[in-house]
């Protein structure tokens, strides 16, 4: 492609790469087309606005390589090679990273940016020879469909490669502790289901084309193909392929405001994590959220980890006075003196605030979509005027 895209350029061009290859029944419909807005456009958006941010906030990007392990299309490879020194994307869909390719020259970013296409058996391996200065590993949407054995060897392989202060990012996977699958069947406990049940249960999900998808897995590998489809993860992965005390590498929980707009709190998230604080479970309270958005960080000294556990100890304590406000003093206090009328009044301009916050973010939400779309517009029309004329053309 050359060097100046047009979006139809793209447009076209990623259907011929990838969604060509896709079930031309699924393409044809609003729902698939809905699916390519997202993979064209929609996630990208979300990673830039919430992710990067995140990161950001944790990580020296700017001097920092990154590798991304399963990049799929690029989707958050390119809002991040925007900000770091350079990225290496992996994925074992040659269909995808063509897109991917296809997404870095679309906007502009070329010369910090590189896409690997590779073999299942040979994903890691390629990631680790790329390893020799790097500062960060992103699984994004990807621990998810790996199989157990698969995330215990590739978190430890990782993490073993790491300088000291190299960070391994983890980032939108499913937390196999909660009830609902978000991720697969969009339904309460699917993903609890054995095998067996799979294929007769999924007509019921609403997930568009769901049950014709696994009545076509592999039933001799169907265990693997379910893993491959996506099912959770939980804090057990990362204890038995760290052997570290986790709250001493956890740096970022994704209770911070940017994951949580990228991913709000739900019931299920909310009674497994009032299930934590009762049964005392010392993991980091990222554990407990209903999406897995993790930032370890391989400490480079006794120091830093002692700050990391007290980050993660002080994330708890916020947690179990919003739950069981009665177990802690603040908490006993807050209770002592919230019932008065002078508190309840404080209480009511505060909620009264909030709704006025949330308006004017909802407003400047809409601010923005309007001047994206303003901004495609002229640039529709900056293309126009500039499209060479044929033959005999004025």
């Amino acid at each position: 492609m050359s060097e100046r895209v047009t979006r139809e350029q793209f447009e076209q061009a990623a259907f011929d790469a990838l969604f060509s290859t896709w079930d031309p029944d699924f393409v044809g419909t609003p729902e698939g087309a809905d699916a390519i807005d997202e993979v064209l456009y929609r996630r990208q958006q979300r990673a830039e606005a919430h992710a990067v941010k995140w990161l950001s906030r944790f990580l020296d990007l700017p001097n920092s390589n990154v590798i991304e392990i399963g990049c799929g299309t690029g989707a958050a490879s390119i809002p991040l090679a925007r900000v770091c020194r350079k990225l290496t994307g992996l994925d074992i869909d040659a269909h995808s990273i063509e897109l991917a390719r296809l997404r870095a020259v679309y906007h502009g970013v070329h010369d910090n940016v590189e896409f690997m296409a590779v073999t299942p058996e040979r994903l890691l391996d390629a990631a680790l020879e790329c390893a020799r200065e790097v500062d960060v590993f992103v699984l994004y949407a990807v621990l998810e469909h790996l199989t157990p054995a698969e995330r215990v060897h590739y978190l430890r392989a990782m993490w073993d490669s790491l300088p000291a202060g190299g960070a391994l990012v983890v980032i939108d996977t499913p937390n196999r502790l909660t009830w609902e699958d978000k991720h697969t069947a969009w339904m309460d406990f699917f993903h609890m289901l054995p095998d067996e049940y799979v294929c007769d249960y999924a007509g019921r999900s609403p997930r568009p084309f769901f049950e014709k998808t696994m009545r076509g897995l592999d039933q001799a590998n169907f265990r693997e193909q379910r893993y491959r489809w996506g099912l959770g993860a939980s804090f057990h992965e990362f204890e038995l392929a760290l052997s570290e005390k986790l709250d001493e590498i956890v740096v970022a929980d994704g209770l911070e405001q940017e994951m949580i707009d990228l991913f709000p709190v739900g019931e299920d998230e909310v009674a497994l994590r009032k299930y934590f604080l009762s049964r005392g479970i010392a993991q980091p309270n990222g554990f407990s959220r209903a999406v897995l958005n993790l930032i370890l960080r391989k400490a480079a000294s006794p120091s830093e980890r002692q700050a990391n556990a007290t980050y993660n100890a002080r994330s708890w304590e916020r947690e179990r006075i919003r739950h069981f406000p009665s177990v802690s003093p603040l908490g006993r206090l807050w209770r002592r003196f919230a019932a008065t009328p002078e508190t309840e009044g404080l209480r009511r301009d505060l909620r009264h605030a909030r709704k006025l916050a949330n308006e004017r973010y909802a407003a400047i939400q809409k601010m923005e979509r309007m001047i994206r779309e303003r901004d495609l517009q002229i640039q529709a029309l900056d293309e126009r005027l500039h499209k060479p004329t044929g033959p005999g053309g004025s």
